[in-house]
């Protein structure tokens, strides 16, 4: 495996030049019987360190940060995940919002934890955990990321229960934690019958007093005794950060966590970490009060928008795409038939309007939200409903012509774009003196441009005109009787263009 690999070439730079001094640490670690943090780089199947971690990544010269990820793929046991994995090597750094783990030999003392991380309004004297910008050019150098221990801002319970059929555990609230105690008859062994899941492993409820029934631990693994800490919000991109580990983490019985190495670091990070001691001391500590700490940098997630943006505006290495991809719309649907003297591209407000009221009596909407859905889209002059060519930077089929797995549907700006139709529907106000402003809508995951309906009269009301469009993958995503239903309602009222233009796009059924 690549760790391997990278240590055997280690090893023989270390035994070449035996002579030069050895590599410094930012401090000598304590001895003491305390829990160790686990730091196993020969750990199969993957290695065994905390993360994210810069120890995992690997030097680019190309990369916006400098670094890439760097995840084993020899060990992956599917296309799909070696696939996964390859596509993680590409990663300028670590995810802004990525979860801190850390495992541990023994176990932690967790009420200690929660005294010190929760019902504090975030006050970070008291952490026995912190994490910290550390680059030196950052605008928020030293400053704390405030981090999740059991407060709640990541719900693991399903709303959904019965996902899986075949599932020994569908009641359960979980798919993460443990929540059943297999060892009926507490003996520490797996005897028949007890291993209800068939995972080769005693489970034992992962809630902090052990019993099976209480309140499910989300901020820590007892099995295998990790520590998962998630960032509120998310981290700086491009940016280095320290996971320092104080001696106010403890065990049961007090003892402080302990270094893997005879110093509170890995000499590696030795300068990554160099203004730990003094943005320590921001939070009444000092490097004498570190058990470990190590680094890891966050990935640029803009550099690639950037370069297309700029490539858009005839700039930068993809300026071609001005060109490709000029700013003119490709198509306007026909809404509506046509005939002599009829502008079949533009539809009334008021041809939608009685439209709307038809579709809201024929799926039996919310009285009140339909009421006033119409009684804002009465601020629209019209609607247009067209299309635009954009560049998309990853696949859909192959060569053939079939379509590709997912694992494949890669953004990949090494490679040249196809185009791609995007759709969009402009609802344009009434009483217009001059130009009109517009604010281009953009829905969320499961959406498309129909939810553009709920913002579009509200806006019109002031004068703006909205643009909707549907993002990559998504359209009007209708099961088949509900999309017979309401073609019909289009076809009744004369508007079966609309409807065609509406209900089709680049929508992707990906079950």
């Amino acid at each position: 495996m690549l760790f391997r690999r990278i240590l055997a070439v280690g090893s023989v730079v270390v035994i070449g030049a035996c002579a030069a001094p050895a590599p410094e640490t930012l401090m000598a670690a304590e001895p003491g019987p305390g829990p160790v943090v686990k730091f196993d780089v020969f750990h199969t199947p993957l290695p065994d360190v905390p993360l994210p971690n810069d120890f995992a990544s690997r030097f680019d010269a190309l990369s916006p940060t400098k670094k890439r990820v760097n995840a084993s793929i020899e060990v992956a046991p599917t296309q799909w995940e070696k696939a996964t994995r390859a596509g993680l090597d590409e990663l300028s750094g670590w995810g802004t919002l990525a979860a801190v783990t850390v495992q541990f030999t023994e176990p932690l003392d967790l009420k200690n934890l929660i005294k010190r991380h929760q019902g504090d309004l975030l006050n970070f004297n008291n952490d026995a955990v912190l994490v910290l910008d550390v680059t030196a050019s950052s605008p928020e150098l030293c400053k704390a990321v405030p981090l999740d221990m059991g407060q709640g801002n990541y719900p693991t319970s399903l709303p959904n229960l019965d996902l899986y059929s075949s599932d020994p555990r569908r009641s359960l609230q979980q798919l993460q934690y443990e929540e059943v105690e297999e060892d009926l008859n507490h003996n520490g062994f797996i005897d028949p019958g007890e291993d209800t899941d068939m995972d080769g492993v005693l489970d034992h409820p992962n809630t902090l007093s052990g019993l099976q029934g209480d309140p499910v631990l989300d901020f820590y693994e007892r099995e295998t005794n990790t520590l998962v800490m998630k960032p509120m919000m998310p981290m700086r991109e491009a940016t280095t950060y320290a996971v320092v580990l104080t001696k106010r983490l403890t065990s049961a019985n007090g003892d402080p966590v302990r270094s893997p190495f005879v110093g509170i670091n890995h000499a590696s990070q030795t300068k990554a970490l160099g203004k730990v001691g003094d943005c320590l001391s921001q939070y009444g500590l000092t490097l004498s009060d570190v058990a470990f700490t190590w680094s890891f940098t966050t990935q640029s997630v803009t550099d690639d928008y950037k370069t297309v943006r700029d490539g858009l505006y005839g700039q930068g290495p993809l300026a071609h795409l001005s060109t490709d991809y000029p700013a003119v719309i490709s198509k306007l649907f026909d809404l509506k038939p046509r005939g002599p003297g009829i502008n079949s591209q533009v539809l009334s407000g008021e041809a939608v309007q009685g439209l709307l009221g038809s579709l809201i009596e024929a799926t039996g909407s919310n009285a009140n939200d339909a009421k006033a859905l119409l009684e804002t889209m009465k601020f629209v002059d019209f609607h247009v409903l067209g299309e635009v060519q954009s560049p998309q930077f990853f696949p859909r089929v192959d060569a053939e012509g079939k379509p590709l797995p997912l694992y494949k549907q890669v953004w990949n700006l090494n490679e040249a774009p196809r185009s791609e139709g995007v759709q969009f529907w402009l609802f344009v106000p009434k009483n217009r003196h001059g130009p009109t402003p517009v604010a281009i809508f953009v829905h969320g995951h499961g959406g498309s441009s129909y939810a553009g309906l709920e913002v579009a009269g509200p806006l019109a009301r002031y004068g703006v005109a909205t643009l909707a469009i549907n993002a990559p993958s998504h359209g009007v995503g209708l099961d088949r009787d509900t999309l017979l239903l309401v073609k019909s309602v289009f076809d009744g009222k004369g508007l079966s263009g609309l409807g065609n233009a509406i209900l089709t796009g680049r929508a992707i059924d990906f079950n």
